[in-house]
């Protein structure tokens, strides 16, 4: 059974550091069905990029716009979420 959907700001960073290759420094993580996203940004692609932290699977996603970040982990997770479903069942 998942637990209640939850899609909330955990931490409310206005700064966004670049970084070069890891997800270290300042940034903003969001959480939605209990997995934690951190979400920042990159020079290399001129893009934002969200890397769910934690897990034993690595779920990353890239963004054009932060404002997108809620809406693309939600999409991302619930797609994790349903693969993990059907692996289960194999």
């Amino acid at each position: 059974m998942y637990k209640q959907t939850v899609l909330k700001l955990v931490t409310q960073t206005v700064k966004i550091e670049t970084h070069s290759g890891d997800l270290g420094g300042s940034g903003v993580e969001i959480e939605y069905k209990g997995y934690v996203a951190k979400i920042l940004f990159s020079p290399e692609t001129d893009s934002f990029r969200g890397e769910v932290l934690g897990g034993e699977d690595l779920i990353a996603f890239h963004l054009s716009d932060p404002k997108e970040a809620l809406v693309v982990m939600q999409q991302v997770i619930e797609s994790y979420l349903q693969q993990m479903a059907f692996n289960e069942g194999v």
